[in-house]
């Protein structure tokens, strides 16, 4: 029978605030943190969007002549709709993403997910007309909205307790460092006259896609996931891997005796829905991380521009 978590209180000092006694706290970080790469993918397609609309060679590839000068470009509604339509295949995927989670499983939803957004980066790359491209940006908006829900959620179940909060927060890191390579990219490419200025950062996303891709087949499902399908051994081999601890430990026994716990306290409450997130004190919960959001997102400037 296995012991306490309690019992790691009497570990050596050095011990104690590890995320795993005995284990190099840089195992267990670099194993969780790899899969914040879905967060790259998101930053590094928001800023592109932009940026393309501002090349000459994108303008005069998929542009309109513009008023007074005849100029190739955009009109301000089709601006507007080629930046805001990845968010609404964004909106759609995130809705979608727990379906997918809870009928694949969190690491080969994540995989589908890459071959989404893949698709959706090959219809961009090889486009001659701006709807075309557009429907591209859908279909990866789409991918996008998945990771935005997925990488998150594998994040936080195969985290250690200690290091959870950390561990999720290398997700938005990973976000930023998208929109700097992003702005990077771009900035080294803008200036040149072939369309290779426009396709180059575009079709660069086959490379972000396919690390994640191929890392999540060497990365295990989550315990939970495997806890709530009746895997209980595959459980233990999942949490072992990403531990570095003998299947046997107490850590690992305890971890997921809590875990096995927590599920079926969720299914003695019964079956929720997305309405539940508008009930009772859920409904607070729900407002504050929308307009959290909105907020840190919007450029909101209450004495007019500066």
């Amino acid at each position: 029978m296995s012991t306490s978590l309690a019992d790691s209180k009497r570990l050596p000092a050095d011990q104690v605030n590890q995320p795993y006694p005995g284990v190099s706290n840089a195992r267990v970080f670099l194993l969780i943190a790899f899969v914040a790469f879905g967060g790259f993918l998101f930053g590094y397609d928001c800023i592109i969007g932009g940026q393309l609309l501002d090349m000459q060679s994108f303008a005069r590839d998929f542009g309109t002549p513009q008023e007074p000068d005849g100029k190739p470009g955009f009109i301000t509604a089709v601006r507007g709709l080629f930046i805001s339509i990845l968010s609404i295949g964004t909106f759609c995927g995130a809705l979608t993403a727990p379906f997918i989670c809870d009928n694949v499983g969190r690491r080969w939803g994540i995989i589908i997910t890459c071959v989404i957004f893949s698709v959706g980066i090959a219809i961009q790359a090889g486009a001659r007309i701006i709807h075309v491209l557009m429907v591209g940006r859908v279909i990866a908006g789409f991918g996008v909205g998945l990771v935005s829900v997925m990488v998150p959620l594998y994040q936080s179940e195969c985290s250690p307790p200690k290091r959870r909060g950390t561990m999720v927060s290398c997700y938005q890191l990973a976000i930023t460092i998208g929109l700097l390579i992003g702005q990077i990219v771009t900035y080294v490419t803008h200036k040149m006259e072939s369309a290779d200025a426009y396709r180059i950062p575009i079709a660069l996303q086959f490379a972000w896609s396919g690390i994640l891709g191929v890392g999540m087949f060497l990365l295990p499902e989550t315990p939970r996931y495997l806890i709530k399908v009746g895997k209980w051994d595959d459980a233990v081999k999942a949490k072992t891997r990403l531990t570095g601890l003998a299947p046997d430990h107490p850590l690992v026994l305890d971890e997921l005796a809590e875990i096995k716990g927590n599920y079926e306290h969720e299914l003695n409450m019964g079956q929720s829905g997305y309405k539940d997130c508008f009930k009772g004190t859920n409904l607070r919960r729900t407002l504050l991380g929308i307009f959290m959001q909105a907020w840190q997102q919007g450029n909101f400037i209450p004495f007019g521009p500066y």
